[in-house]
């Protein structure tokens, strides 16, 4: 359980229902670069040094709330199931795939939203990244008495009933709650690489 939450802290909701996960990548454990017709083999680690103007909040996904933060980890730590290029003009407005096979498939008039893992995308352990492993992730956010700060779009837009004061029934994975979280895992399910995320109401742009 202790290694399914260390990994989990690296999957959320970020800007606009992102799903997110980290230090994910190829099969191989390490990476080749050519210069000059000769491949070298590259060292696994290091530093990353990030300058900033004020305070980090979080490197923490599901508390990460800061626009351009978000984007940079989103470049640099994280890895999305869709995603913004780095581009200039309208061609940065342009959503891509990045570890779905495509931008998603809405269906029920934008109640439903279907993504498909791509092969061969991993942890940095060598494991697959798995569906299970973005729904746990996106379970942090209705955690807010631990979980504090960051989007919580996932509270706003999932399928979830809410109670008399407008909160949530369900309150993530640490309440340890059967009848809430089986109200959460409708909201989203899993079948093989496909993860199928259903909002409340219709949202034409989820993706």
């Amino acid at each position: 359980m202790k290694r399914k939450k260390q990994r989990a802290m690296f999957v959320a909701f970020s800007g606009v229902l992102a799903l997110t996960a980290a230090a994910c990548g190829g099969g191989g454990t390490t990476a080749t670069s050519t210069s000059g017709g000769t491949a070298a083999a590259t060292a696994k680690g290091g530093t990353l040094y990030y300058l900033t103007k004020r305070s980090y909040e979080h490197l923490d996904p599901q508390r990460t709330y800061i626009g351009v933060h978000i984007s940079n980890e989103a470049r640099l730590v994280y890895r999305t199931l869709t995603t913004f290029p780095v581009a200039n003009g309208k061609d940065s407005l342009k959503v891509v795939a990045d570890l779905a096979t495509d931008t998603g498939t809405a269906s029920d008039g934008g109640k439903s939203w279907k993504f498909t893992i791509k092969d061969g995308v991993k942890w940095q352990d060598g494991k697959d990244i798995t569906c299970a492993d973005f729904q746990y992730g996106i379970s942090r956010t209705f955690a807010v008495d631990t979980i504090t700060g960051g989007p919580s779009y996932a509270i706003q837009f999932l399928d979830i009933p809410t109670n008399a004061k407008g909160n949530s029934v369900y309150k993530g994975p640490y309440a340890k709650d059967a009848a809430g979280q089986a109200l959460f895992d409708k909201s989203i399910t899993c079948s093989g690489k496909d993860i199928t995320v259903h909002p409340k109401k219709p949202v034409g742009d989820f993706n």
